[in-house]
């Protein structure tokens, strides 16, 4: 197992451009995993590819003070999402109204993809807020490592994710609600 840093990767590729491909392998199905989450693999794809290129194409602007390339990789990821915003929000929105999610069997989610409400939720969601969600409950970063991929201060990311929780829970509060109601309707032969 090598142990070197990716800052230390990072380094070395400067003068060995050829040493960039570890950053590749160990950092690749996370980010993968986090992009087909959020647009699928159909559109993802080549989203993915950009990370890495633009990855490359900026690493002498990499911060060696973080060892871990993860939170600069996925800042770079969700940049690149934000790009097809309308993409994603139509792939959550169609989800949402057929309830079979495209994208959980194809990322290895299976049965803990979200559910249809859940994805209305999100597609109705502000994008930073959404953006924060998805760093923090797909990739799995703390909440520093999310303050440094989107360059924003920690007490923004905190505000961001509150806003996003508060949200989601009245969304799908109100969308039980509804549903309740419409099942109500249903059991009394009334439409």
């Amino acid at each position: 197992m090598n142990t070197t840093s990716d800052a230390a990767i990072i380094a070395a590729s400067h003068n060995r451009p050829a040493a960039f491909e570890e950053i590749v392998l160990r950092h690749h199905s996370a980010i993968a995993r986090y992009v087909y989450r959020r647009m699928g693999r159909q559109l993802g794809e080549d989203v993915v590819s950009d990370v890495f290129t633009t990855a490359f194409a900026r690493r002498a602007t990499y911060d060696p003070a973080y060892a871990d390339a993860a939170p600069w990789l996925f800042g770079i990821a969700t940049n690149l999402v934000r790009r097809n915003v309308r993409k994603e929000v139509a792939m959550l929105r169609r989800y949402a109204t057929s309830t079979v999610d495209p994208v959980a069997p194809d990322v290895g989610y299976g049965a803990h993809g979200f559910d249809p409400a859940l994805a209305a939720v999100l597609g109705a969601m502000r994008k930073e807020h959404r953006d924060v969600l998805f760093l923090h409950a797909v990739a799995d970063l703390s909440l520093e490592q999310i303050a440094v991929a989107l360059d924003v201060p920690l007490g923004t990311v905190k505000a961001w994710l509150s806003r996003a929780r508060d949200f989601a829970a009245a969304e799908l509060g109100r969308h039980q609600d509804t549903t309740l109601v419409g099942k109500e309707r249903s059991a009394d032969g009334h439409s």
